[in-house]
């Protein structure tokens, strides 16, 4: 197989662990077309990031001797595939705007492959030695593998706040449900406070003709704490969570939601240590209480690591926020329930870098020792160590990396 062919495979994995993780099915759809797919966002790192992700696709598509309006098409395709299977997995949002950047970088890749192809041949030279950018290649992978194993400390402060989300009250708004009983008020207050201690609240739903605060979320951010205080009728349960109380962008923007399932009353706020749309990342809820059977005041107060629940005064619940065994990178993108995609993310691209630094022949045995130190790391910081679902996968991302870091047969291979 031509070495562009071996490439396009690892593109292939992992752009697939990037924009398919965490991999839960769902029979219907998770996402909102009407909240997601048709509203652009065009902002922060998403379009730059979308554009680069598929260059290497339109390059290697155009190396393999495809002309550039079909290497496009493909990526294109590739594209609405990624956006078609988030439509159906658990805490991706499909979005018009990644079609569109993504196109574009396969465009990109293939009108400019051969100046691409110059630079990559460069940096995969024989001739350039133990390079600075190799060297460095080397050393920031194997210590991104060290440091998803480290010891890590998240706390639970308040982060990324949406500032301009909406505040609803026992409504429904895309991809949520509206609660089926009366809400009489709805107060949140600035800070943590208890029951009997609060005061004025910051936004109260009983004062409709009142504007929201524009800088509220900033304050409750630079407070790192909040209370919300609401007054509610109970409804028939059943197996949807209805909001109740929200501060919310949108499906994934919502900066905590209290709602009702079943006999419990939810919680969920965005913090560090729970990033997607509030939960923990095993899909922990943050906090759940049983759902009183008659009219009740439910008071919730969060600050730094640990959350707080009265009903009509009373305490029923609280809950801590710190994660001693996962760090952010883990707890955001790649979490350990993933049975060990994680380490095959980062063997196969150990394995690259060792390849560019000049180590290739080794490149295999060092992914597999750094991969095994890892896990017993794990073993010797949590009691936790050595599993058959992280080192499978590990075995088999290093054995792609090392394949496709391999340089053709007639190719001299530099020696460490």
């Amino acid at each position: 197989m031509p070495r562009p062919a071996r490439l396009l495979l690892l593109w292939c994995v992992l752009v697939a662990l990037g924009t398919l993780h965490p991999f839960v099915l769902e029979w219907r759809p998770v996402a909102v077309p009407s909240d997601s797919f048709f509203v652009p966002r065009l902002k922060g790192f998403d379009p730059p990031f979308n554009v680069l992700m598929f260059v290497p696709l339109g390059a290697l598509l155009r190396r393999l001797g495809l002309r550039v309006a079909v290497a496009t098409l493909i990526g294109f395709g590739a594209s609405a595939a990624i956006e078609w299977a988030q439509h159906y997995i658990a805490f991706r949002v499909p979005v018009a705007e990644d079609l569109a950047f993504n196109t574009l970088g396969a465009f990109v890749g293939a009108r400019f492959a051969n100046p691409i192809a110059r630079i990559a041949g460069v940096l995969d030279s024989p001739s350039a030695g133990p390079a600075a950018v190799r060297l460095t290649m080397f050393l920031a992978t194997t210590g991104f593998v060290v440091w998803s194993a480290a010891p890590p400390i998240v706390e639970g402060t308040l982060w990324l706040w949406a500032d301009h989300a909406e505040l609803v009250v026992g409504r429904e708004q895309p991809g949520n449900y509206a609660y089926g009983a009366p809400v009489h008020s709805a107060r949140l207050f600035v800070g943590a406070h208890e029951p009997d201690a609060l005061r004025e609240p910051a936004w109260s739903s009983t004062r409709d003709l009142e504007p929201r605060d524009p800088s509220l979320a900033r304050r409750i951010e630079a407070a790192d704490a909040f209370t919300i205080d609401v007054d509610v009728s109970p409804a028939t349960p059943d197996d949807v969570l209805r909001r109740i109380f929200t501060y919310s962008a949108g499906v994934q923007r919502r900066n905590f939601l209290l709602g009702a399932r079943g006999d419990e009353l939810v919680f969920r706020v965005r913090t560090r240590v729970t990033p997607i749309i509030g939960l923990f990342p095993n899909g922990e809820e943050p906090l759940v209480i049983p759902r009183p059977s008659r009219r009740a005041r439910v008071t919730i107060a969060y600050e730094p690591n640990v959350v707080r629940a009265w009903v009509d005064g009373v305490p029923v619940a609280t809950k801590t926020f710190v994660l001693p065994m996962h760090n952010g990178v883990r707890c955001f993108w790649l979490p350990r329930s993933a049975l060990g995609v994680w380490l095959y993310f980062f063997a196969a691209g150990l394995v690259v870098a060792a390849g560019a630094a000049g180590f290739t022949r080794r490149a295999f045995g060092v992914a597999i020792l750094v991969g095994i130190g890892a896990e017993l790391m794990q073993l010797g910081m949590y009691d936790r160590g050595p599993q058959p679902v992280v080192l499978v996968p590990l075995v088999l991302g290093a054995a792609i990396g090392a394949w496709t870091a391999a340089r053709p047969a007639n190719a001299r291979t530099p020696q460490n």
